[in-house]
């Protein structure tokens, strides 16, 4: 595993795309839906640097499986915020496919929704002591606050697939605090997209 990871982050194109299509990358799915591995950092990392290095990884990475692998990460606190962050990029990347299946979705609903919205709820404490914080540099955003941003912007891609999100978001009362982390972040799109995405549904209920 160590050596993978060093030849996957190595950047090299051979290497990338050896990993992809030789199978290393079906092992490694393989090895983070298993839960007979505790420690799951390593595996996550290269799965990263392959999903960011190669167009094609996100989508086969689109199954329930894998999301429910990747989101029983998030918000377990004996994973470092760097790893979660890993995740919720890889996440972020999924969700952003426009196609997807019937079962990727209800698992994104499932499996994805409730952590992300976990992360969102934890945020909103922290997010006010730093924002007071006289030590705080406007143009710098710490691990946490990027964690809590891809996380905005993984519930604007939901709520753009899906009216029960939709619903969901509204029930866990996240839409607010969204808003407020993605306009902070500077994603003006996604957060136009999950404000029209929520008043559309809104409109309709």
């Amino acid at each position: 595993m160590e050596l993978l990871q060093s030849m996957v982050q190595s950047g090299r194109e051979y290497f990338l795309n050896s990993a992809v299509w030789n199978g290393a990358l079906n092992t490694l799915i393989s090895l983070l839906c298993s839960e007979r591995i505790r420690r799951k950092d390593h595996i996550l990392k290269t799965i990263w640097t392959l999903c960011a290095g190669q167009r094609d990884v996100a989508r086969m990475l689109c199954t329930p499986n894998t999301i429910r692998g990747l989101s029983s990460i998030l918000a377990d606190p004996s994973y470092s915020m760097n790893t979660q962050m890993e995740v919720c990029r890889v996440l972020f990347k999924i969700c952003a496919i426009s196609r997807k299946g019937k079962d990727v979705k209800i698992a994104l609903q499932d499996y994805c929704l409730p952590r992300v919205s976990e992360l969102i709820h934890q945020s909103k404490s922290e997010h006010q002591k730093q924002a007071s914080s006289p030590q705080q540099q406007p143009c710098v955003m710490s691990i946490e606050q990027n964690v809590w941003a891809i996380c905005a912007a993984i519930i604007s891609l939901l709520a753009r697939d899906s009216t029960l999100c939709c619903h969901i978001i509204f029930q866990a009362g996240v839409l607010l605090h969204c808003v407020r982390l993605l306009t902070e972040s500077c994603e003006y799109r996604l957060c136009k997209q999950l404000l029209d995405a929520t008043a559309s549904y809104a409109s309709c209920s």
